[in-house]
């Protein structure tokens, strides 16, 4: 069986939350941020905060202004079992509305602790 290519769902950013990006590369990209409310400095990273706790980097129509430079943890994203695309197999294949309820579900959990997370550090 021949295995599908991977790609991206066009101008979703369902998956693009608040994620670390090194030093140099927010130096970098920082004029690319579409909105910022809050940066966080951990370690040899920079951690940029958004209110509604997605990615700084997605622009109007929700595509990354920073694709071909992004962190490698959003170049993994739906690769891996851990780290499912709630629309996307691994393999390529579309994933079952069933399916896509339940992997969205997990990432709401996730998202809505991360978020609490963040606002925790504001006081």
């Amino acid at each position: 069986m021949k295995t599908r290519k991977w790609v991206c769902k066009s101008a979703c950013g369902e998956c693009c939350g608040c994620v670390l990006i090194s030093r140099s590369s927010w130096k970098k990209y920082q004029s690319r941020a579409a909105r910022v409310d809050r940066v966080v400095e951990c370690d040899k990273d920079i951690l940029p905060v958004t209110t509604d706790g997605m990615c700084c980097f997605l622009n109007d129509v929700r595509e990354c202004s920073i694709y071909r430079d992004r962190p490698p943890i959003c170049r993994i994203y739906g690769r891996s079992s851990k780290i499912p695309c709630p629309y996307i197999r691994p393999d390529g294949s579309p994933r079952s509305y069933h399916e896509t309820l339940e992997i969205k579900e997990r990432i709401n959990c996730e998202v809505d602790a991360g978020i609490a997370m963040v606002r925790g550090l504001k006081q």
